[in-house]
């Protein structure tokens, strides 16, 4: 039986890309990096060394987006890909800012993806964080709406009544 490197796809959203293919070497020596980019990042790439067998330029948006991705282009190349392992750039270290990104990664790897921070390191992120996470953003801004509702709108509904 012969051994098959792992192959890696990577959505580009950060500036650090030679950290990020060095930090997945070293977890996985001898993988095979694809890298998802924007056509303003085809220099970056260059800089890499990332030849065109080993890039997907999505073009459909300027920034990532999960629908317009999986219906581009690129989207299709990277399902065709069957890649063992997805991963995402991350500028900041819990990945504040990347909801786009994670989402469009989400919809090419639906049970989660490693993100790859500017030090390097490798986080496993898996969806039902993804999930967690979303809910409890969903449930404070319902908190929110009933509470501005009891302290602003209820008061001045009863302040109607005394207007007459």
């Amino acid at each position: 039986m012969s051994w098959q490197p792992e192959r890696i796809l990577l959505f580009r959203s950060g500036r650090h890309l030679r950290t990020a293919i060095d930090a997945l070497r070293a977890d996985s020596p001898g993988c095979e990096v694809t890298v998802v980019a924007t056509p303003a990042a085809a220099s970056a790439l260059d800089q890499n060394g990332i030849d065109a067998d080993h890039r997907i330029l999505y073009d459909r948006t300027a920034f990532y987006q999960p629908w317009p991705f999986i219906t581009s282009a690129a989207g299709a190349r990277a399902w065709a890909g069957r890649f063992d392992r997805v991963c995402v750039l991350w500028n900041d270290p819990s990945g504040a800012g990347q909801v786009n990104v994670d989402h469009t990664a989400l919809a090419v790897s639906p049970l989660g993806f490693t993100a790859i921070t500017a030090d390097g390191s490798l986080i496993a992120y898996r969806t039902g964080t993804i999930v967690r996470r979303e809910l409890a953003r969903a449930v404070s801004s319902a908190g929110v709406a009933v509470l501005l509702g009891l302290l602003l709108f209820l008061p001045a509904r009863l302040m109607r009544s005394f207007r007459a």
